[in-house]
């Protein structure tokens, strides 16, 4: 039995429970059964001197379809010959561009509560935050999960939240 062995009894042709039918649903499966592999793939092309971005949905289709057969997890459930499977999109790392920008964004909403005016000043304020998450050589460990709370210590809502 696999983690996909689950689904197929919902897509099975028996596809209605509790009077929903399932046979005209999308399912969108989540893993990071590749998330190692897809994180080498990218930092090892960006020291080859390629940009993250010139990375193609197919490649990293390809990658993420190869793990998944060599870890036994595709080829022991019936799930993909029994059923269609469109896609495998991979989720990226991400750089610390990127976790600013994110940082960047919440900022700009909360405008003149960072107490800042120009653009400079919330720059600065997105790279405190930047500063103080955790990153594994060229990529964050969290993505953007935790610039929210982040942000909240460097441009508190209200007083109240100052330390």
């Amino acid at each position: 039995h696999t983690r996909l062995t689950f689904v197929e009894a919902v897509v099975s042709t028996q596809s209605t429970g509790d009077g929903v039918d399932f046979r005209n649903s999308i399912f969108i499966f989540l893993s990071n059964t590749a998330g190692n592999v897809i994180r080498d793939y990218v930092d090892g092309q960006l020291d080859l001197g390629r940009s993250r971005e010139s990375l193609t949905v197919l490649e990293m289709e390809k990658l993420i379809q190869d793990t998944l057969y060599r870890s036994g997890e595709l080829e022991r459930s019936s799930i993909l010959s029994r059923y269609q499977m469109d896609a495998f999109i991979p989720m990226l790392p991400l750089e610390k561009r990127h976790v600013r920008q994110c940082a960047l964004e919440l900022i700009n909403r909360r405008g003149n509560k960072c107490g800042c005016s120009t653009k400079k000043c919330m720059l600065e304020r997105a790279d405190e935050v930047v500063e103080e998450l955790d990153f594994a050589g060229k990529f964050s460990r969290s993505g953007c999960k935790k610039v929210h709370t982040k942000v909240n210590l460097v441009c508190p809502l209200d007083k109240r939240q100052e330390l």
